[in-house]
C-alpha cells in the first residue's frame, strides 16, 4: 500500500489563494438616480431588467417600479448571478423568482408571466428554450 501524501502549508496557502481568486463575485446593488439624489437598489430586489432602445432599465419587485441604470443587458449579462438572473430574450433579463408561469406556445417559444403586472410580452426564443428550462430545473 501506497503512503498517502500530506500537504505541506504552502500547498495550502497557494491553494485557499487560488480558490479565492477564482470564487466569482456577483453584483450586489446598482446605483440610480432619482431626480438630483442618487440612490441604490438591491439586485435581489430587481423583478427584471430590460432594454428600450439604448436606454436599460431594472424594474424592483415590490413597487414594481423602474430605473434608469447606467448599464447594457451585456454588461449585466456578465455580472449578475447566472443561478438567479436567465437573458431571455435581447431586451430582457429576468430573476427566477419573479416568474409566475411559463406556457409552452406552438413554435417552441416559451411565453413567460411574472408575479407583477408588466406591460410587455415576454418570450423564450426556441433557440433559448432548452437552456431556459435547465436553468429552471437546477
Amino acid at each position: 500500500m501506497s503512503k498517502p501524501q500530506t500537504i505541506g502549508a504552502d500547498e495550502v496557502k497557494m491553494l485557499n489563494e487560488f480558490l479565492r481568486k477564482s470564487a466569482r463575485n456577483y453584483r450586489e446593488r446598482f446605483l440610480i438616480k432619482a431626480g438630483n439624489k442618487l440612490q441604490f437598489k438591491q439586485v435581489n430586489d430587481t423583478a427584471y431588467f430590460y432594454a428600450d432602445g439604448k436606454a436599460t432599465y431594472l424594474v424592483t419587485k415590490k413597487e414594481n417600479r423602474k430605473h434608469l441604470i447606467d448599464h447594457t443587458l451585456e454588461d449585466l449579462e456578465s455580472t449578475l448571478d447566472p443561478n438567479q438572473f436567465f437573458r431571455i430574450s435581447r431586451r430582457f433579463i429576468i430573476h427566477i423568482e419573479s416568474i409566475l408561469e411559463v406556457k409552452g406556445l406552438i413554435s417552441s417559444r416559451l411565453e413567460i408571466k411574472l408575479n407583477q403586472p408588466c406591460d410587455q410580452e415576454l418570450s423564450v426564443s426556441r433557440e433559448k428554450a432548452k437552456a431556459f428550462k435547465s436553468w429552471l430545473d437546477r
